[in-house]
């Protein structure tokens, strides 16, 4: 190794790095799981579960039908039913698709993350984590308000906002408030 590699090794092993390292990472992690519920666990209730005045029967085969055969992986194939919906679209899906790359190769590879200068947390699909879990919260706010029985032109659709949301930015807050 270079010394210029030493140097950049030993500043990413400083206390203050690993600290922030472990902070996106955790931050990271949570967001992932947070939007693959609003994205997965959201559509899966809605299928096999139903929804308010909506009975179940029958529906887990049409779950297999509408969203299961788009694709093998469950996280993707709910992307893409999303993307029929209007929710996202097809650069979306892709940039959700790498959201969860960077997600497994955190999890998966956590020591790399404390000492490789090169492998850091991209705060950037942090952010557009936020604005996925915007649009699904959104969509599935929407979906339930729907079969409420507040009149839809009482509704603010462009304001809803998610337990998932409220529960990231409470989460972003605190992160942000010890960072300063």
């Amino acid at each position: 190794m270079d010394e210029l590699w030493t140097k950049r090794v030993e500043q990413k092993l400083s206390p203050e790095r690993i600290t922030a390292n472990l902070q996106n990472a955790a931050m990271y992690l949570v967001a992932y799981e947070l939007l693959r519920r609003s994205i997965v666990d959201e559509l899966q209730a809605f299928y096999l579960v139903g929804m308010p005045g909506i009975t179940a029967p029958g529906m887990e085969r049409e779950y297999q039908e509408e969203v299961s055969t788009r694709h093998k992986k469950v996280y993707e194939a709910s992307c893409l039913w999303l993307a029929d919906q209007g929710v996202f679209d097809e650069s979306d899906v892709a940039e959700l698709q790498r959201i969860r790359e960077h997600r497994d190769q955190i999890a998966h590879e956590l020591p790399a993350l404390m000492m490789d200068p090169a492998f850091n947390v991209d705060l950037g699909l942090l952010s557009r984590m936020r604005h996925y879990l915007g649009a699904a919260g959104r969509y599935w706010g929407s979906v339930n308000a729907s079969l409420g029985e507040i009149p839809a032109d009482e509704i603010d659709y462009d304001g809803i906002v998610s337990m998932s949301m409220l529960l990231f930015d409470h989460i972003a807050s605190i992160v942000e408030s010890t960072e300063a």
